[in-house]
């Protein structure tokens, strides 16, 4: 079950056609200068990985990795929660129910927030 999770969870990350439209917004990125320490074979094929695949330093190359990573993590996090939802079991309350909570809660904190507000 978890493999089917896993890959419904790909599924669901893949980027949307909007999502690869061009931000015309760019605010400048601070960046800090990390140091790693490498043996000569990773060394020579993070090189050849630069060059292979077309990036204009290694600097962006690790860049590239790290958001991997990042997504990987993110997809984790989506599954993990996707089984606990599952691990659960069913619902105790119908979604009438719910809805109601929802709504209950939702005026309370707009209550709350005016009140304050005043």
């Amino acid at each position: 079950m978890v493999g089917k999770l896993a890959n419904f969870g790909k599924a669901c990350l893949k980027p949307h056609a909007w999502q690869a439209l061009p931000n015309f917004y760019n605010p400048p990125m601070s960046t800090v200068t990390m140091n790693i320490s490498l043996t000569d074979e990773l060394k020579a094929f993070v090189d050849a990985r630069v060059q292979s695949r077309g990036y204009s330093s290694t600097s962006e190359y690790m860049r590239d990795l790290v958001r991997r990573d990042e997504e990987r993590a993110a997809e984790e996090r989506f599954v993990a929660l996707i089984q606990e939802g599952i691990d659960s079991g069913p619902a105790t309350r119908t979604w009438e129910e719910q809805r109601a909570d929802w709504t209950a809660r939702i005026e309370a904190a707009r209550a709350a927030k005016g009140a304050a507000a005043q």
